[in-house]
């Protein structure tokens, strides 16, 4: 998997001022194991839309009064955030289940760099507000 990712034009590896490893990790850490029951689903409704070959997402409906930035993605966080907006109908989803899912189309990456690239990417979805229990 690509390790390169944007959330509202905020890029850790080239933006000095976001530090991935500030986000509060023991709660966090503790429902993304692979042992955690933890059903986490997105905060608001994200319409992910690619717009000459940029792809973002942004909230849509009555989910639009929550959440007014727009985040940058690529094709792996697109992907991610399209799983959590279909959980949003149900229970939401485990971090297994996403990793899983995740792992049927990437099935040139390792489980272990689904799940490094996945919980990066979930721990800057919940500093922002937009991950939930």
């Amino acid at each position: 998997m690509r390790e390169n990712y944007d959330i509202r034009n905020l890029n850790p590896r080239k933006n000095p001022y976001i530090n991935v490893s500030s986000v509060p990790e023991a709660p966090f850490m503790l429902k993304c194991s692979d042992k955690g029951g933890f059903h986490m689903k997105l905060a608001c409704e994200l319409a992910v839309m690619d717009m000459d070959g940029e792809i973002t997402a942004v909230a849509v409906g009555e989910d639009s009064a929550k959440f007014h930035g727009m985040l940058r993605l690529n094709e792996e966080g697109a992907d991610i955030v399209n799983i959590l907006n279909m959980s949003r109908e149900h229970d939401g989803i485990t971090f297994p289940a996403l990793v899983a899912s995740l792992q049927t189309k990437y099935t040139e990456s390792s489980r272990e760099e689904i799940a490094k690239f996945t919980e990066e990417f979930l721990k800057q979805l919940w500093q922002e507000g937009l991950l939930v229990e």
